[in-house]
């Protein structure tokens, strides 16, 4: 189910989690979570932080959401240094570092082998 754009601009405070999780698309999810807050869905989601680190572009936190008859959604909360703007990116449910979580987002398996001279 979509939720009602009118309802992302004058009303987010009204926008549930379960709203959010149910928004296929990831740029529409990027915006109705900003207006939401990030905090306020991982709030309400009860999502449980598994792991938390820095990168040069600030804090990054691996995050779990159980999910009702499905896997558990896991996430790593990143800034995105182009943007300046926050993202969360699902990663693997067996993921269990940011470190880890952001290499296999760039393609490693080996978060050892990611090395990045900069990111953008």
């Amino acid at each position: 189910m979509l939720v009602d754009k009118r309802i992302v601009v004058f009303r987010p405070k009204t926008i549930t989690a379960e709203e959010v999780l149910n928004e296929r698309n990831t740029e529409r999810r990027r915006v109705i979570l900003e207006r939401m807050n990030y905090e306020t869905f991982l709030e309400q989601a009860n999502a449980e932080v598994l792991d938390q680190d820095r990168d040069p572009d600030g804090e990054r936190r691996l995050l779990k959401v159980a999910m009702e008859g499905d896997e558990d959604l896991v996430c790593v909360s990143v800034i995105y240094p182009s943007t300046g703007r926050q993202y969360l990116l699902r990663v693997p449910p067996k993921t269990r570092t940011c470190r880890h979580a952001v290499a296999w987002i760039a393609g490693f398996n080996d978060p050892n082998a990611y090395q990045p001279i900069a990111e953008t």
